[in-house]
């Protein structure tokens, strides 16, 4: 926290990041899952007879998950960052976005755990998706809310 509060005072910037043990954690969980599924359905093909029908229905619906899981944390940003009068969001990419182009920072609706990605809804970059657990955002948001009065915080 006094890092951040140093690092505002001299450069202007606030950043929020993901942490290493949650990112950690997800690689290893999406690692489980699309290995788990190429095993179960390595496993069926070797054995020819009822039996295996369990394995190709698990097996295939977890390979399924653990691909989708991989693609959809491809374009999941990272890090975002307040610079002056922009954000920028790293992914595999860099978005830079004015701060009066974002309209609503929310996550969704159904996430309970809060474990889902936050959602920076923009008026011209359309939905931008960062990573749920991500330090320091509450500064972040604060410091947006300062620059853009009219952001709805919806569902934070």
């Amino acid at each position: 926290m006094r890092r951040l509060t140093k690092l505002r005072l001299v450069t202007g910037v606030v950043t929020a990041e993901e942490g290493r043990a949650w990112r950690w954690c997800q690689r290893a969980a999406m690692t489980f899952t699309v290995g788990g599924g190429a095993v179960m359905l390595a496993i069926a093909a070797f054995a020819h007879d009822v039996s295996a029908i369990p394995l190709v229905v698990i097996g295939g619906s977890w390979l399924a998950m653990g691909v989708a899981a991989v693609h959809l944390d491809r374009n999941l940003a990272r890090s975002v960052r307040l610079d002056g009068d922009s954000v920028v969001f790293v992914s595999r990419k860099t978005v830079a976005v004015p701060v009066a182009d974002i309209t609503e920072v929310r996550r969704r609706r159904g996430d309970l755990n809060r474990n889902g990605p936050v959602l920076f809804i923009t008026a011209t970059h359309g939905t931008l998706r960062t990573s749920g657990r991500l330090r320091g955002l509450i500064e972040l948001v604060a410091e947006l809310r300062r620059a853009n009065p009219t952001i709805k915080l919806n569902d934070l």
